[in-house]
């Protein structure tokens, strides 16, 4: 029997719509033992680390990835509710948006392949390949009630399958295995589904160079409730707005005007207008730089021209590289909009503690469907417990040490803390534990659970 008497069990249970009968105590009992878990992330590991009652066959819980069907789409929806609604109606939700390599090995694993490593691929070193499976992320930017971190937690998870890889499949097999599509579809795949279920929110994205692209600006431009800032190319092809029609003109309207320079050509020149200003910086710093700021259409042959203002952020100790950021809101000053790119670094941290923490990669998976499963549910897991630790009365840093002070609490802390209401719910059951118990065993109680947790 499940119970509802504490807090994280309550928000699990904001899931129940999306599943069928009793397949949501399967969901339910191996989220639990996700998180309980400090070994590898599979569903035996999970099974055998839940601190409760269990009643029904390991099997049914394999068959919860494999072939039990269920709508992951809603469990989305679900998450992006709690998420918007514990944030500002009045403010914009920040989009960070960016793709991840999920390290994987074996011939029968579905859909694995070759991608670059970029962990292992430095700069100045040689490209790094590894066999894996890629996803792209579409997180949303949140801060708890009482720290001033920024978190990236994602909501969207799709599997990014090379083109090469569904060709090779249709040529074997004469069937195509669902449609191919580029990581800029996937992003807008997500924004249309945000806008329909949230038609009053407006939604700003943060992507990098490769996201950032033609086709992106194209579909927010249409959209009023949108906007999206990236990394841009220093070589943008950038004119002026296209001139007014004079009297008795004929043929086609032009889409452009006069050719500009590239922001890398702007910045090189000896008269360009650069302005000292303070901005946010990596490592939740600030930093003094130098910015060039321009407005300019961006053009792609046989495509509509888009409106984007541009900026170039140069670094006065000339420790870091000339970059250029480039956003659909050509309204936001320059320090605006080098403050709202450095926030989408929020979401490599999220990547690196769902490695490190949740253990990510050491799924043993290797059907399709549960592949397609177990990462977005690991991924959402992740954003579900800081959901949780956002609502706690008391976000602490547990975990100090004496040669280093940790100011704001980390994931493990979130992780932590969820872990010890988890077993004190399994010792205590009722639902509060004695007090002249906790009074005279407090400290032992303590040692017990730290060390589980």
């Amino acid at each position: 029997m499940l119970t509802s008497t504490w807090s994280f069990s309550r928000l699990l249970s904001s899931f129940r719509p999306a599943f069928r009968g009793s397949v949501f105590d399967s969901f339910f009992v191996l989220a639990i033992g996700a998180v309980v878990n400090r070994g590898r992330q599979t569903v035996c590991g999970a099974l055998r680390s839940y601190p409760f009652r269990v009643s029904k066959s390991w099997s049914a819980f394999h068959h919860f990835l494999s072939h039990t069907q269920w709508r992951p789409l809603q469990l989305s929806r679900i998450l992006a509710t709690l998420l918007l609604d514990a944030m500002p109606a009045c403010q914009p939700v920040t989009l960070i948006v960016d793709d991840t390599l999920i390290r994987r090995w074996g011939s029968n694993v579905f859909r694995i392949s070759k991608h670059r490593d970029p962990i292992r691929s430095g700069k100045g070193q040689s490209t790094v390949f590894a066999l894996g499976h890629a996803w792209l992320v579409v997180a949303v930017s949140f801060q708890t009630r009482l720290r001033k971190r920024t978190w990236a937690l994602p909501v969207f998870i799709f599997p990014e399958i090379p083109k090469r890889i569904v060709e090779q499949e249709y040529e074997k097999t004469g069937k195509r295995q669902g449609q191919y599509r580029s990581p800029t579809r996937l992003v807008i795949l997500a924004l249309r589904l945000l806008r329909r279920w949230f038609p009053q929110r407006d939604f700003i994205v943060l992507a990098d160079g490769t996201l950032n692209t033609h086709e992106l600006h194209r579909f927010v431009a249409n959209d009023p409730h949108l906007d999206v800032i990236g990394h841009f190319r220093k070589d943008a092809l950038l004119h002026e707005a296209a001139p007014p029609r004079t009297p008795g003109q004929r043929g086609r309207p032009r889409k452009i005007g006069q050719r500009l320079p590239a922001p890398g050509q702007a910045a090189a020149m000896e008269t360009a207008d650069w302005q000292s200003d303070t901005c946010n910086w990596y490592g939740q710093q600030t930093k003094d730089l130098r910015l060039l700021s321009g407005e300019a259409c961006w053009y792609r042959p046989r495509e509509t021209p888009v409106r984007v203002r541009w900026v170039v952020v140069r670094d006065p100790e000339g420790k870091n590289k000339d970059i250029a950021i480039a956003t659909s809101c050509v309204t936001l000053t320059p320090p605006m909009i080098v403050n709202a790119y450095i926030n989408r670094w929020a979401i490599e941290t999220t990547f690196e503690e769902s490695r490190r923490h949740l253990r990510i990669e050491t799924t043993e998976n290797w059907t399709q469907k549960s592949i397609q499963r177990t990462t977005p549910l690991l991924f959402g897991l992740f954003s579900l417990i800081v959901l949780w630790f956002s609502e706690q009365h008391k976000q602490t840093t547990l975990f100090q040490q004496k040669w280093y002070v940790k100011e704001d609490a980390s994931f493990s802390d979130a992780l932590f803390l969820l872990r010890t209401e988890i077993f004190m719910n399994a010792i205590f059951p009722e639902s509060k534990a004695p007090k002249r118990f906790l009074k005279k065993n407090q400290e032992v109680l303590k040692l017990i659970i730290s060390k589980a947790a």
